[in-house]
């Protein structure tokens, strides 16, 4: 409801600019009010996209997988709340039914350790929809941070772990890392086993570096 009354405030805002310059003092004013409606729509369309709330679906396709697999992906919060205990990110999950749930780093900004219990909170409702496995970005490094998810029910810290699933028919093996010590040079098989390529092998990883990864052997 906020973002809809902050774009609303700009659009009246600018109706009363635009009334208030009176039809001769407008046309003196063009360029002024012209360049006033364009920061206003800039405002509004970033202020939109960065803190509303949008579904984006993608389907991929492979010759691994037996039967449907419905993945959840979120990474980038940044401490940000929607909703009280962040209600509405919860709600549209569990509406998607998803059979995995993967939390992509940056649940916190840096240094706002009071933003911790927020992203703790968010994961631990997560989890109770299905499976959650979760890697860390550049932000979210607080140890306090790694141990309290570690020690949630249903959760999974993969910073350069491995973990075999089974879901709906499908072999999944899943990797992940971190990227603290990320760099050009990062190499996937100096820190895990080569995978075994009848499997669906999906990386974890807030750094999507295909290029440097599709070597390595992963599908996703």
């Amino acid at each position: 409801m906020f973002v809809n009354k902050k774009i609303v405030f700009l659009s009246v805002l600018l109706y009363n600019i635009v009334n208030v310059f009176g039809s001769d003092a407008l046309k003196k004013k063009k360029k002024l009010v012209s360049l006033l409606l364009i920061i206003a729509l800039i405002a509004s369309l970033w202020y939109f996209n960065n803190y509303s709330l949008k579904l984006t679906e993608q389907t991929i396709y492979s010759d691994k997988v037996e039967n449907d697999v419905k993945i959840a992906l979120i990474s980038d919060l940044h401490g940000d709340k929607f909703g009280k205990n962040n209600r509405k990110i919860t709600e549209l999950v569990r509406a998607q039914s998803p059979d995995l749930i993967f939390v992509l780093g940056d649940m916190y900004t840096q240094n706002h350790t009071e933003q911790i219990d927020i992203a703790v909170s968010l994961i631990t409702e997560l989890s109770q929809i299905a499976d959650t496995y979760v890697i860390t970005g550049d932000h979210d490094t607080d140890q306090v941070y790694k141990d309290k998810i570690s020690a949630l029910a249903n959760v999974h810290l993969m910073n350069y772990k491995s973990a075999d699933l089974k879901i709906n028919g499908t072999n999944i093996t899943l990797f992940g890392i971190d990227n603290v010590y990320y760099s050009s040079t990062f190499d996937l098989h100096n820190e895990f086993d080569e995978p075994d390529r009848n499997r669906l092998n999906i990386l974890l990883a807030h750094i999507p570096e295909t290029e440097h990864f599709e070597d390595f052997g992963v599908d996703l």
